[in-house]
């Protein structure tokens, strides 16, 4: 099976770095012309692919890597409105990255603000978690009162 995937030029250096661990872990050939070409078993391309769009998202590829295994990848738009980009923007990273952090941390998953995107990148509930945290952020919701509500969750484990 070949798939194309493309990503930001910008993220492009991060790929060419890591090609060969990502085609060792993956077990595909990548081909990188302004694209990305990946070949191989399909299952391999899939998870591969999910690992090369992480890394396009804005994670580091240790992050990234991690969806070789059982972890989940979850893209989820903002806006294309810039004032209101911005602003979303600013209040899921929150002040030096705090709110950010602390979602991660409650859920323990792994959070990108890059572009027109947050990514998670999480395992089943946990990433349910941190997505419909995020999506509360999104619809004007205080930090407050999402921080209670991942609490909560904690709660009753």
């Amino acid at each position: 099976m070949i798939k194309q995937i493309r990503i930001p030029k910008e993220r492009l250096k991060i790929i060419k770095k890591v090609k060969m661990d990502i085609e060792r872990l993956g077990n595909v050939k990548i081909d990188i012309n302004g694209e990305i070409l990946l070949s191989g078993n399909s299952i391999n391309v899939f998870n591969t692919g999910n690992v090369i769009t992480a890394i396009g998202r804005g994670f580091s590829f240790g992050d990234a890597s991690k969806l070789f295994g059982d972890y989940i990848l979850y893209v989820l738009p903002i806006s294309k409105n810039k004032k209101t980009l911005y602003r979303i923007k600013a209040r899921i990273i929150g002040t030096s990255g705090k709110i950010k952090k602390r979602i991660e941390s409650l859920t323990d998953t792994k959070i990108s603000v890059y572009g027109k995107t947050v990514s998670i990148i999480g395992k089943g509930e946990k990433l349910e978690e941190a997505r419909t945290a995020i999506e509360k952020i999104i619809s004007g919701k205080s930090h407050s009162t999402v921080f209670k509500f991942l609490e909560n969750l904690d709660r009753e484990i």
